[in-house]
């Protein structure tokens, strides 16, 4: 597992650049049936530190803000506070890379049932972190990550395929600017707009 991800991120820019991540900025467009929305996220990789502003066919819908202790929800009706539960995934999805998490051993530890096989020009990297069953499906010729699937082990209404596609680099780092969402009841599209990084020089 160690080196199939170690040879994903020399793919996509290399550990020590990946490291060295300061801050990025991103705005995307996410579409799906009857649903426009822009997202706009920014995020501080030394104080974890960050903002997601999401409007809906332009109008303003919800903004997410905090850092790795504690964040708030606002809509025009109400504030909440996030758990920390959310608050641990949220960190995990809009880092740029979070598969540089797999190499630090507190999350080898948090895994369980881990397999890998390479069927055809696919390599497969199937694991359990609880509530979550995870697939990841990489390129065998480029070694750039194409798809993956995240299943709820109690609850087969919760589901979700991720395609990966349109790589380009962006100030070092390869970067996927469309991501095609499938879930159980829902199917959408994620295309980014706008993406700064900045770098600990």
């Amino acid at each position: 597992m160690k080196l199939l991800i170690s040879n994903y991120l020399a793919a996509i820019g290399g550990l020590s650049h990946i490291k060295n991540l300061r801050s990025h900025s991103l705005w995307c467009s996410i579409t799906a049936k009857g649903i426009h929305q822009q997202w706009k996220e920014s995020y501080n990789y030394e104080s974890g530190e960050f903002q997601i502003v999401i409007e809906n066919d332009g109008a303003p819908f919800m903004t997410t803000e905090g850092n790795r202790a504690e964040a708030v929800r606002r809509t025009n009706q109400e504030s909440q506070k996030i758990s920390v539960e959310e608050l641990a995934t949220i960190h995990s999805t809009i880092m740029l890379v979070p598969e540089v998490l797999f190499l630090e051993e507190a999350y080898i530890n948090s895994i369980a049932d881990i397999s890998l096989e390479i069927i055809g020009e696919e390599k497969i990297l199937k694991f359990s972190r609880s509530p979550y069953l995870y697939t990841y499906i990489f390129n065998v010729a480029d070694g750039l990550k194409k798809e993956i699937h995240l299943s709820d082990m109690s609850d087969s209404n919760i589901a979700l395929t991720i395609k990966y596609k349109d790589w380009r680099y962006v100030d070092g780092l390869l970067y996927p600017f469309v991501q095609e969402m499938v879930s159980v009841h829902q199917e959408s599209v994620r295309r980014v707009e706008y993406l700064k990084i900045d770098t600990i020089i």
